[in-house]
């Protein structure tokens, strides 16, 4: 289930975005990342949950599994 509110900063891409109760929102950025990473988005946005973890911010690294796992998705039709 994705948290009803987030921040969500990929300063890689430049790529701030607020999820207030928002699969579309979420969707709208993994297509971001894919469309700037290509099928090296995904892996990507797992390192950016382990540097979350890394700093115990389980609630960052949550929701970039969250984009991962959708990106991936994402990536299966390209």
């Amino acid at each position: 289930m994705v948290p009803s509110h987030w921040i969500i900063v990929n300063a890689g891409a430049n790529v701030a975005l607020t999820m207030e109760g928002g699969k579309e929102a979420l969707e709208k950025l993994a297509r971001e990342v894919v469309a700037l990473y290509g099928r090296d988005a995904p892996k990507m946005l797992l390192d950016r949950a382990a540097v979350a973890d890394e700093y115990g911010d389980n609630v960052q690294a949550k929701a970039w599994r969250e984009i991962a796992a959708t990106a991936a998705r994402l990536c299966r039709s390209l």
